[in-house]
């Protein structure tokens, strides 16, 4: 009966994987940016929202990252702990989400960022060929159409590190403008 009831508690914390971490369709449990590495960008920092004003993020400062909030034109709101990741050129943002709810296993997922004076762009690490070598490289859990990266921390930022500023990696980014700071 033990092993019916984690097999079902499993089922339900891979469900609330892809609930709570929307269009990105590469999940991990573990961090992609490590405390070591994070740094604040301030240019991040302020209200921003989308071109048809349907979707409005709010970015500010918490602890050594960010507190990130996604709101939905129908005044949903989704609440993000974020830390940022300079790798050369390339800005990684990884967040987790802190919306509590039954069976919620909380994830991380990774976005590059640019910003541009008051134009943000952002994109999910998500492409066919960036799914492809996360397949191979490192330790992972097919879920539907996503993958939940299992690996270590360290295989993770290393695998970020070599693969993360090719722009193969991202999708075409989502452009959003600042609304005030």
């Amino acid at each position: 009966m033990r092993f019916k009831f984690a097999n079902i508690f499993a089922v339900g914390a891979v469900a609330s994987v892809i609930v709570m971490t929307g269009c990105s369709g590469i999940v991990s449990l573990q961090p992609f940016v490590a405390e070591k590495d994070a740094t604040v960008e301030p240019a991040l920092l302020g209200t921003w929202m989308d071109a048809e004003a349907k979707d409005t993020f709010v970015i500010g400062v918490k602890g050594d990252g960010y507190a990130f909030t996604y709101i939905e034109k129908s005044g949903t709101a989704y609440k993000f702990d974020g830390r940022l990741w300079k790798i050369g050129d390339a800005m990684v943002l990884d967040l987790v989400t802190t919306n509590e709810a039954p069976f919620h296993l909380p994830v991380h997922f990774a976005m590059r960022v640019w910003v541009d004076g008051d134009s943000l762009r952002m994109a999910f690490f998500d492409t066919d060929w960036f799914k492809k070598l996360v397949g191979e490289k490192l330790a992972n859990q097919k879920v539907d159409d996503r993958l939940v990266i299992t690996a270590t921390p360290e295989a993770i930022r290393a695998f970020y590190l070599a693969y993360a500023g090719d722009d193969k990696a991202h999708g075409d980014p989502d452009t959003l403008h600042r609304t005030g700071r």
